[in-house]
């Protein structure tokens, strides 16, 4: 883990090991959105606006929405690092965007991700406004990427796949609800390890809309496509749970090379 000497910008560092990667050898995308997660935590912690500063005052942060973007995908012992800042804040969300890069610093990923917080008790949204955000955000670094976009949501009558999954112990996580990155690993489930052996996901975004809780079953309906003239496969996710859609996600899938 390693600060910058501007402190709106954290850095941390890791290494991605075999045990880490999936049957491609690659790093799998739920494992980056966990590291992304961690970041953005420890980051906050820095600043001053982390779980032990915000549980006091009944709220705690929550992931919206994500948008991540890979160009490369490492490879085991791999030493890798998420460079993160705040972009902007408003009184209900703040927008915060990452670099993954390579042990040359060369990028191999670019992130952006919407926080907003919720109070701990009624489990609604939490006006934000009293943190004072403005004074952590660096308007002057360029995301590459655009704010994560609104994702429809995919009938189950139009799905070319619909699975169940039941949701247990291990999917919990500390806040009570199924984990940010449990939801992505339930919905690229849905494709065998030779799809990831043809193809790279190159896009993944997710919406989360409402949480689920143990014991729950999900209904995951998938509507996926497959462009023949340049390869690509769009596929388009809904995560259900008691008939409420929880989870949209959209995958652009790339051909290996």
């Amino acid at each position: 883990m390693q600060s910058n000497d501007n402190p709106l910008v954290f850095t941390h560092r890791f290494t991605l090991t075999a045990g880490d990667c999936d049957c491609a050898r690659r790093m799998p995308l739920p494992w980056l959105l966990r590291k992304v997660i961690e970041t953005a935590t420890l980051h906050a912690n820095r600043l001053g606006i982390g779980y032990r500063d915000l549980a006091p005052m009944g709220i705690v942060w929550v992931l919206s929405r994500v948008t991540m973007r890979v160009d490369r995908y490492p490879g085991p012992n791999e030493d890798l690092s998420l460079t993160t800042w705040v972009q902007d804040a408003t009184r209900l969300y703040s927008t915060r965007c990452m670099t993954l890069s390579d042990a040359d610093g060369k990028p191999l990923a670019h992130i952006t991700s919407m926080w907003v917080c919720i109070n701990i008790t009624e489990r609604t949204a939490a006006d934000i406004s009293a943190l004072g955000l403005d004074r952590f955000v660096s308007p002057d670094i360029v995301c590459p990427l655009p704010r994560t976009r609104k994702l429809p949501v995919v009938a189950l009558d139009g799905a070319t796949t619909v699975v169940n999954r039941r949701f247990e112990y291990s999917d919990v996580d500390f806040n009570g609800h199924v984990n940010s990155a449990r939801y992505a690993e339930c919905v690229l489930d849905l494709w065998t390890p030779e799809t990831y052996q043809k193809f790279l996901p190159a896009e993944f975004v997710i919406n989360y809309l409402h949480e689920c809780r143990y014991g729950q079953t999900a209904v995951i309906a998938a509507d996926e496509r497959l462009d023949s003239d340049t390869g690509t496969m769009n596929a388009t996710v809904t995560l259900r749970c008691d008939d409420k859609p929880c989870v949209n996600v959209a995958i652009r899938f790339e051909p290996a090379q």
